[in-house]
């Protein structure tokens, strides 16, 4: 499974997640986030996991697309996570694009899939955060609908809940922000540790069904 950690803001919380084996780190890019970081910040933290296979990805909102692909240059990243289907497609040839979708009712479920987009990624909505927030959407609404191959899930996964999407869903990733922190930007290693401990249990039971 595609394990993407978010919201990173030190580097010694980035070095142990990545001994864990996440596939993905993210940086927010947000000024509004409390987990935002500078351009120059992000290439410090990005450095941990330089040749590595960790995809290194920036979270932007509302962010052009030469402002993008120029903090990309900078901070060496990998991955371009935005909110917006015309943003992704026009980065889609440039680099690998993560598209957010913003989850309040069943109507937001994405069932088309656009041309060149990497991955999708489904988040619950808020009308005071861009994602981060704790909180799961009604993850039941997701049942009778086909969703895009390679769909991470995000909003409320920690080590409480990660269990019943796993079980339910077999999402193909998940992105964890708040779930693993101390306090926001601020990541706990008991907590990342444990569900990482979660998901390599599950995805030997899978393996072996």
């Amino acid at each position: 499974m595609f394990v993407k950690f978010c919201g990173f803001t030190r580097q010694h919380d980035l070095e142990y997640a990545a001994n864990l084996g996440i596939q993905g780190a993210g940086f927010i890019f947000y000024p509004k986030s409390k987990r935002c970081v500078t351009p120059e910040k992000a290439a410090d933290l990005a450095r941990v996991v330089q040749g590595t296979d960790i995809m290194k990805t920036g979270v932007f909102v509302d962010t052009t697309v030469d402002d993008i692909l120029r903090v990309m240059e900078k901070a060496r990243l990998d991955c371009a996570q935005v909110y917006s289907e015309e943003t992704a497609s026009l980065l889609s040839p440039r680099c690998t694009v993560i598209l957010a979708h913003r989850i309040r009712l069943e109507s937001d479920i994405p069932r088309h899939i656009p041309e060149g987009i990497h991955y999708h990624l489904l988040d619950t909505w808020s009308n005071t955060s861009m994602g981060g927030t704790g909180t799961a959407f009604d993850w039941t609404m997701l049942k009778g609908h086909t969703i895009p191959p390679r769909t991470i899930m995000a909003g409320g996964i920690h080590a409480e809940s990660i269990g019943l999407l796993l079980e339910k869903y077999v999402p193909y990733g998940i992105d964890v922000s708040s779930g693993i922190e101390e306090q926001p930007g601020i990541k706990s290693k008991e907590k990342m540790k444990q569900l990482m401990t979660i998901v390599k249990e599950a995805a030997n039971v899978y393996h072996a069904g």
